[in-house]
C-alpha cells in the first residue's frame, strides 16, 4: 500500500513530536529530581508570573526572539491555539530572548501588532539553562498538569501545528496528578473607573466584558439587548472596558488599567465579548461586528441566564421535595409515639 505524500509527511511529523516526547520524558524525569522546571518573572505588564500559579494548568512554554524568523512563524498559531483553549485551562507563557538592549520595548511593540494576549517576559540565562540540550530557537517545552515535562520541540514549521494540538487536547483531558498542590486561585482581576471597582473571578456572578474604543464602539443594538437580558439580576452582569485610553470621562463603565487587558486574556481589538464566570473562566470570546457575532454573544449570554434559572428552579425542587420528606418523617415519629402511648 503506498502513501500519499501528505500522509507521510504527517506521519513523520508526529513520529518526529513522539520522539521528541520520549526524550523529554526522560529528562522530566531527571528535571523531577531537581525539584523541576521553575521560573519566577515579570510579565512585559509588570506582573509577576511563577511556575507555582500555573500548576493545574497544561503549560507551553515558548523561548523565543524578534530577530528569530521561524519564532515569527509560529506566533499566529500560538495565538490561536491560546484563544481556542485559555479558556479550558491552556496556559502559553513567551519567554523573550533579544540581542537589543531595548528588549521590553521590542516584545511590547511586537505583541500590540500581533495581538499577542499570553504572558510574555524576558527570559534569563538561568531559565534557559534548565533546558536540557538547549538547541536554539524556538524551543518549546510542554507541560501537563502539575508542570510535569512531557515534550520539548526546537525548530518550528506548519507542518508540525496538528500534532501539537492534538497534544493540547489530550493533556487537557488528563486530570492533574493526585500530589499536585491544591492551588488557590486570586481574583483574576479589578476592573476599575474612579471610585468604582469590580473584581473578576470573586465567585459572586459571571460578567460579560464588552470591550470598547472611541473608534470602534460595540453595536448600540447589540449591547442594549445584552444590558437587558443581564437587568436586575445578581447572578450576571454587563459591563463595558475602554481600551482607548480615555479618563474616567469615557462613557464606559471602566477604564483598562495596565494589565488589565492581559490578565482578562484579551488583545487590543474592539469591539470584543467575552464572557466569564463565577470563578473568572473564559466561557465565550467574540471580536468585531456583524450579525453572526452579535448572535453568538446574545445566545451565549441568553443560555447562561438560563442555565442559571433552571440551576435555581432545581434547587428549589430539591428544597421543596427535601422539606416534604422531613414533614413525612416528621408524621411517622409522631405515629410511632402515638401507637407507643396507646400500648403503654
Amino acid at each position: 500500500m503506498q502513501l500519499s505524500r501528505t500522509c507521510l509527511v504527517s506521519l513523520l511529523t508526529l513520529l518526529s513530536f513522539g520522539t521528541q516526547a520520549a526524550r523529554a520524558q526522560g529528562d522530566s524525569d531527571d528535571a523531577t529530581k531537581q525539584g523541576g522546571f521553575e521560573f519566577d518573572v515579570e510579565t512585559i505588564d509588570g506582573e509577576r508570573l511563577t511556575g507555582a500559579q500555573l500548576h493545574d494548568k497544561v503549560v507551553l512554554i515558548d523561548f523565543w526572539g524578534t530577530w528569530c524568523p521561524p519564532c515569527k512563524k509560529a506566533i499566529p498559531h500560538l495565538v490561536k491555539l491560546y484563544e481556542k483553549y485559555e479558556a479550558r485551562g491552556l496556559v502559553i507563557v513567551g519567554l523573550n530572548y533579544e540581542k537589543e538592549e531595548n528588549a521590553l520595548e521590542l516584545v511590547r511593540n511586537f505583541a500590540d501588532k500581533n495581538g499577542i494576549a499570553y504572558p510574555l517576559a524576558l527570559g534569563t540565562e538561568a531559565i534557559k539553562a534548565q533546558v536540557k540540550g538547549f538547541g536554539g530557537y524556538p524551543t518549546m517545552l510542554f507541560f501537563k498538569r502539575g508542570m510535569r515535562l512531557d515534550r520539548q520541540e526546537t525548530g518550528f514549521s506548519e507542518d508540525k501545528v496538528a500534532a501539537m494540538e492534538a497534544w493540547i487536547v489530550e493533556a487537557l483531558a488528563e486530570e492533574a496528578p493526585p500530589d499536585a498542590p491544591e492551588v488557590v486561585q486570586p481574583t483574576r482581576a479589578v476592573l476599575e473607573k474612579g471610585d468604582r471597582k469590580l473584581a473578576v473571578g470573586d465567585g459572586s456572578k459571571s460578567l460579560l466584558v464588552v470591550v470598547s474604543h472611541p473608534k470602534a464602539r460595540p453595536d448600540a443594538a447589540t449591547l442594549e439587548r445584552l444590558r437587558g437580558l443581564a437587568a436586575e439580576r445578581s447572578d450576571v452582569e454587563v459591563v463595558t472596558l475602554d481600551i482607548g485610553g480615555g479618563s474616567d470621562a469615557t462613557d464606559a463603565d471602566f477604564v483598562a488599567t495596565k494589565g488589565t487587558l492581559k490578565s482578562l486574556g484579551l488583545g487590543h481589538a474592539a469591539p470584543a465579548y467575552r464572557l466569564f464566570d463565577p470563578t473568572g473562566r473564559a466561557v465565550m470570546t467574540e471580536v468585531g461586528r456583524g450579525a453572526k457575532v452579535h448572535a453568538t454573544v446574545i445566545s451565549s449570554l441568553e443560555e447562561l441566564v438560563k442555565k442559571n434559572d433552571g440551576a435555581k428552579t432545581e434547587g428549589a425542587k430539591n428544597e421543596g421535595a427535601t422539606d416534604q420528606s422531613k414533614a413525612a418523617e416528621a408524621q411517622k415519629e409522631d405515629a410511632h409515639k402515638e401507637a407507643a402511648s396507646k400500648r403503654g
